[in-house]
């Protein structure tokens, strides 16, 4: 299976069932959830730099 990395929160999820999916100019992002999706929306620059590490939920 392949995982990719969730930008804002650092968790891998799999690209066929991510909660969210968003296509921009530098690729698609995949999210575990609406909200880290909704915070991507929000300030897509903000993770674009270098990935975060996963925090405890």
């Amino acid at each position: 299976m392949a995982t990719t990395t969730d930008p804002v929160c650092g968790i891998r999820v799999d690209p066929a069932t991510a909660t969210e999916r968003r296509d921009t100019e530098t690729g698609t992002h995949h999210f575990c959830s609406a909200h880290c999706a909704a915070a991507f929306g929000a300030d897509p620059g903000r993770y674009r730099t270098a990935p975060r590490r996963p925090q405890p939920r």
